[in-house]
C-alpha cells in the first residue's frame, strides 16, 4: 500500500515537472561557433534556470561547416542567433535583423599564425592560405585592416575553416581566424608558438558577438524577446562572476572541443576584459559606435549606407510601436502632467516646483517606454489641477481615481497603486466600525478628492468640511476644528509624521480604497491605449521599488536608558572640568590679555601677508581648476577626432586600392573629397569650440541659457555617450540673463563633470543627467542633477569647501565646486546650492535675470 502511494506520487511530480515544461516556450539560439567560453552566459543561463524562470526552452545549437547563422534566424528555423559586425551588411541588404547586445565591446578576433612562419603583417597574407568563416571574411575590423594595407579578400588564399586550432600546427594553413582567449593558449600548451594579426593594433577595434534576432520575432513576440535578453544577460553575469564555477560545467558537460580545464578558465578571465570594459554595461550597444562601423562598411563599397540603423538595434526599455503609433508620439512628444501639489509621498511639488513622490516615479518610467518627455505643470490646489483637466490644458493626471464624474472628460488606465482609506482622529477619538457612526460628525476632506466624492454621495448626513489639501484637513482634527479626517493611509501616515502631528492617529478603516490610476485627456484614445501597455510592462520588482524610494519603512525605537546614564555621567565630569577651569579662568584671561597686545602691534603687517598667501592660493586654485577642465575638453576633443581620422584613413586607403587596379573615377574621388571635407569640417569646429570656450568675458551679455547649455554639452557629449550616460535637457528656449557667458558656460562644464564621476562610481546601470531651467520672481534657475546616489548627509556642507573631494587623490582636485561656487556668487552675483533628490544630487544656480549696476 505504501509502495504504491509512493509511485503514486512520483507520478504525480513527474506529469507536474512534464506540464510546467510543456508551458514554457521553446525557442532556438544558434551560435556562430562551438561550445566553449566565448557562449558561456548561454549555457549559464540553461543550466541555471534562468530560462526555465523567464518561461523559456532554450535549444543551444552549435554551428557546423554548413550553416549560414543569419539564415537560420531569418528563416524562423532559430529565433536567436550570435553573430559579428558583418550583420550590418546582411541588414543594409534588406535583411530583417535585430541586434539585441553586444556582449564583447571590444573583439578578441584576430588572426593568427606561426611564429616561425615569418609572417607579421596582413600584407605579408598576400597568396598565403587563411582560414576564416564567412562572417569573418565580411567582418567590419578584418576588412578595414585589409584595404587599410592596399588589399583585397582576393589577395588571400581563402578555405573552410576546421574549427581545430591544431590545424596550424599541423601546416594545414598558414593563418585562422582566432580568439585570442582560445587558439593561443591551445596551441602554447602544445609548445607551438604564435603571433596574432590584431585589427586593433590598426585602430579597428569594433563589436563582436552580438546576441540578434528577427524583426519577425520581437514583432510577433515582443514580451519573449525582453525575457530572453534579460535571462541571458543573467546568465553572462554569472558566468563572468563565477569563472571557476561556469569552467567546470562547460568541461563536464558541453565540451566537444576536449578543451582543458584551465583553457576554459583561462578563456573566461580573457573574454571578461573584453565584455566589461570602462563601466560600460554588459552588453551595451551603442548608436555612435554602430554608425561608425556602418560608416566603415560604406567606405569599404560594402553597403550604400540608405538604412536607418536605430531599427537594427533593441531598446529593451521601450515598448515596440507601430508606425502609426510613432507618428502620433512624434506629434505629442511632451505631455502635460497634472500633479497634486500637496499629496505626499504619492505626489507632491518641492518648494522650487519640482514634481515628485510615487506617481513621479511610474510618468517617469511610462515617459521613458514611450520614448516622450512630461512636464509638470504648477498649480496651486488639486482643485485646480482638476479643472485644468477638465478644460484640456493639461494632458495627464499621473494620480486619480476613475470616478464616474471625471469620465465625462477623461479616459483612465487600469489603477496601478491601491491604497486603503482610513478616518484619522485624536487620541481619545473611540475606534470606528462604521462611517454610519460619523452622522453629525465633522469630517475633513480635501474638496474634490475621492473620499469628499464617495462621502457626499453615499453618506450625506456626514458634514463634510472641504479644505485645499490633506495637511491643512489633519491639522484641523490636531487643533480640534473636525473630529476627523479621511484619506489614504500612506498619505495620512507620511503627512502625521512629516507635520509632527502625534496627537493624531488611525481611528478606523472604510469600505473605500483609493485605485489609484492615470488620467488622459478623453479625445487622446491613442495615448490612453499606449500609457496603459506602458505600466504593465513594469515588473512586479519595479513597482515594489519605486513605491519604496518615495515610502520608507519606518521603524520606532524604545527608550535607550543605557544611553541616558552614559550622557548623566559626561555631564557630570563636564560640571567637574567647569569648576577647575573656573578656579583658572583669572589666569588664562590675563595671559590672553597679553598675547592680544603683542598681536595688535603686528596686525596691519600679519593681515597683509594673511591677504597675499590667500591671492596666491586663489591664484593657484584658478589655474588648477583651468586645467582640469582642459584635461576634460582635450578628453572629449580626442575622442571625437579619433572617428572621424578612423574614417579618412579608411576612405583613403581604398581609394589608393582602387588607383592601383585603374578604378579610380570620378564620382569615387568626389564621393571622398566630400567625406573628407565634412570630417574636417567637424574636427575644425571642435578646436573653435575649444577655443572659443577659454575666451575672458570682458563684459556683460544677455544670452540665452539654452544654447549655452547645448555648446557646453557639445563638447563633453561624445565622452558622456562613452560611458552610457544619457543627458536630458528641458530649458526653454526663451529663457534669458545677463551675465559673463564663459564664467557659466565653466560652472556647468565643472558640473557636468562631477556628476558623471559621480555617475561613474556608484550610478546604477541607467546612468543620467537631467538640466532643466526655469524662471522664478525675476531670477533663472539652472538645475542640474544626476542618479547617481545622492551626497552623503555628513559631507553635505563640506562639498563646497576647497580642495574637499571623495576621489582617489588621482582622480579629483577638489577644487571644482569649490571655483563654481566662488564664480557663482563672485562674478555672476548669484547662488548655488545642492539637495538630494529622485536617488541622486540635484545642484541648483540661481542668477539674477539682470545685474544691478553700481
Amino acid at each position: 500500500m505504501r509502495l504504491r502511494a509512493v509511485l503514486l506520487v512520483f507520478l504525480f511530480l513527474s506529469l507536474s515537472l512534464r506540464a510546467h515544461e510543456a508551458r514554457n516556450e521553446h525557442v532556438v539560439l544558434q551560435l556562430q561557433w562551438l561550445p566553449q567560453f566565448q557562449f558561456a552566459g548561454y549555457y549559464v543561463a540553461k543550466e541555471k534556470g534562468f530560462y526555465a524562470d523567464a518561461g523559456l526552452d532554450v535549444e543551444i545549437r552549435v554551428m557546423k561547416p554548413e550553416t549560414d547563422v543569419e539564415q537560420e534566424v531569418l528563416s524562423g528555423r532559430a529565433q536567436y542567433g550570435t553573430g559579428r559586425t558583418s550583420l550590418l551588411v546582411k541588414y543594409e541588404s534588406g535583411a530583417p535583423l535585430v541586434a539585441m547586445a553586444a556582449i564583447f565591446q571590444s573583439s578578441p578576433m584576430m588572426l593568427l599564425v606561426r611564429e616561425d612562419s615569418g609572417i607579421r603583417t596582413i600584407k605579408d597574407l598576400r597568396g598565403k592560405r587563411v582560414m576564416m568563416t564567412s562572417d569573418v571574411q565580411t567582418a567590419a575590423s578584418v576588412q578595414a585592416m585589409l584595404r587599410n594595407a592596399g588589399m583585397k579578400e582576393e589577395d588571400l588564399v581563402l578555405i573552410d575553416h576546421t574549427f581545430d586550432p591544431l590545424s596550424l600546427e599541423q601546416n594545414e594553413t598558414d593563418a585562422m581566424a582566432a580568439y585570442s582567449s582560445n587558439e593561443p593558449y591551445v596551441l602554447a600548451q602544445r609548445g607551438i608558438k604564435t603571433f596574432a594579426i590584431d585589427p586593433k593594433v590598426s585602430g579597428f577595434d569594433f563589436y563582436n558577438d552580438i546576441l540578434f534576432t528577427s524583426q519577425a520575432e520581437l514583432k510577433q513576440y515582443p514580451e519573449r524577446v525582453k525575457r530572453f535578453y534579460e535571462a541571458s544577460l543573467k546568465g553572462w553575469r554569472y558566468a563572468f562572476a563565477h569563472i571557476d564555477e561556469t569552467g567546470e560545467m562547460l568541461f563536464e558537460k558541453y565540451n566537444i572541443q576536449h578543451k582543458s580545464l584551465d583553457a576554459l578558465r583561462f578563456e573566461g578571465e580573457a573574454l571578461k576584459t573584453y565584455a566589461l570594459k570602462d563601466d560600460t554595461p554588459l552588453g551595451d550597444l551603442s548608436i555612435e559606435r554602430l554608425k561608425a562601423i556602418y560608416q566603415a562598411y560604406m567606405l569599404l563599397g560594402y553597403i550604400k549606407g540608405s538604412r536607418d540603423i536605430g531599427a537594427f538595434v533593441y531598446h529593451p526599455e521601450r515598448l515596440r510601436l507601430t508606425a502609426e503609433e510613432q507618428a502620433w508620439l512624434g506629434q505629442h512628444p511632451i505631455l502635460r502632467v497634472g500633479v497634486d501639489p500637496v499629496w505626499p509621498p504619492i505626489e507632491f511639488m518641492s518648494r522650487k516646483g519640482v514634481y515628485g513622490g510615487v506617481s513621479y516615479g511610474f510618468m517617469r518610467r511610462v515617459a521613458e517606454k514611450l520614448g516622450v518627455r512630461i512636464e509638470a505643470a504648477p498649480k496651486k490646489s488639486w482643485q485646480e489641477v482638476d479643472e485644468a483637466l477638465n478644460a484640456r490644458e493639461l494632458d495627464v493626471a499621473a494620480a486619480i481615481m476613475a470616478v464616474p464624474e471625471r469620465h465625462a472628460y477623461m479616459n483612465f488606465t487600469r489603477p496601478y497603486l491601491t491604497l486603503p482609506m482610513v478616518i484619522i482622529g485624536g487620541e481619545s477619538f473611540q475606534y470606528v466600525g462604521d462611517l454610519t457612526v460619523l452622522k453629525g460628525k465633522r469630517v475633513a476632506v480635501v474638496k474634490d478628492d475621492a473620499a469628499d466624492i464617495f462621502l457626499k454621495r453615499d453618506f450625506p448626513q456626514i458634514q463634510r468640511i472641504q479644505t485645499k489639501n490633506l495637511p491643512d484637513a489633519l491639522r484641523m482634527v490636531a487643533f480640534g476644528r473636525a473630529d476627523v479626517a479621511v484619506d489614504a493611509l500612506a498619505v495620512a501616515s507620511y503627512v502625521i509624521a512629516k507635520e509632527g502631528l502625534n496627537n493624531l492617529r488611525i481611528v478606523g478603516q472604510t469600505p473605500y480604497d483609493y485605485e489609484i490610476a492615470m488620467g488622459i485627456r478623453s479625445d487622446w484614445p491613442e495615448l490612453q491605449a499606449l500609457m496603459q501597455r506602458a505600466i504593465d510592462s513594469i515588473g512586479d520588482e519595479e513597482r515594489e521599488a519605486i513605491y519604496r524610494q518615495w515610502v520608507p519603512t519606518v521603524y520606532k525605537h524604545q527608550f535607550d536608558y543605557a544611553l541616558l546614564w552614559k550622557i548623566l555621567g559626561v555631564l557630570a565630569v563636564i560640571a567637574l572640568l567647569f569648576g577647575y577651569k573656573y578656579i583658572r579662568l583669572d589666569e588664562l584671561v590675563r595671559r590672553r590679555t597679553r598675547e592680544l597686545t603683542e598681536l595688535n602691534a603686528t596686525l596691519n603687517e600679519r593681515v597683509e601677508e594673511a591677504v597675499g598667501e590667500n591671492r596666491d592660493k586663489e591664484r593657484l586654485m584658478i589655474q588648477q581648476a583651468k586645467m582640469a577642465t582642459i584635461g576634460e575638453m582635450i578628453e572629449s576633443i580626442a575622442h571625437q577626432w579619433r572617428q572621424p581620422l578612423n574614417v579618412m584613413g579608411i576612405g583613403i586607403a581604398n581609394l589608393d586600392l582602387k588607383r592601383q587596379l585603374g578604378k579610380v573615377d570620378d564620382e569615387e574621388v568626389d564621393r571622398l573629397i566630400d567625406i573628407v571635407h565634412r570630417q574636417v569640417d567637424y574636427m575644425s569646429q571642435t578646436i573653435d569650440d575649444f577655443r572659443n570656450f577659454f575666451k575672458k568675458d570682458k563684459q556683460l551679455e544677455t544670452v540665452r541659457l539654452r544654447p549655452l547649455v547645448d555648446e557646453v554639452l557639445g563638447l563633453v557629449i561624445p565622452a558622456l555617450e562613452q560611458k552610457k550616460i544619457d543627458v536630458e535637457v528641458n530649458v526653454p528656449e526663451r529663457i534669458e540673463a545677463e551675465l559673463y557667458p564663459n564664467e557659466l558656460k565653466q560652472v556647468i562644464l565643472n558640473l557636468v563633470s562631477n556628476a558623471k564621476d559621480v555617475l561613474l562610481q556608484h550610478g546604477p546601470e541607467a546612468k543620467k543627467i537631467r538640466i532643466t531651467g526655469e524662471e522664478r520672481n525675476g531670477d533663472v534657475l539652472l538645475f542640474i542633477a544626476d542618479n547617481g546616489g545622492g551626497v552623503p548627509e555628513e559631507i553635505m556642507e563640506k562639498i563646497f569647501d576647497p580642495y574637499f573631494t571623495t576621489k582617489f587623490e588621482s582622480q579629483g582636485t577638489g577644487i571644482g565646486l569649490y571655483m563654481s561656487k566662488i564664480i557663482t556668487e563672485k562674478n555672476l552675483k548669484g547662488q548655488i546650492a545642492v539637495e538630494n533628490r529622485d536617488g541622486g544630487a540635484e545642484f541648483v544656480i540661481r542668477l539674477p535675470k539682470r545685474q544691478k549696476r553700481a
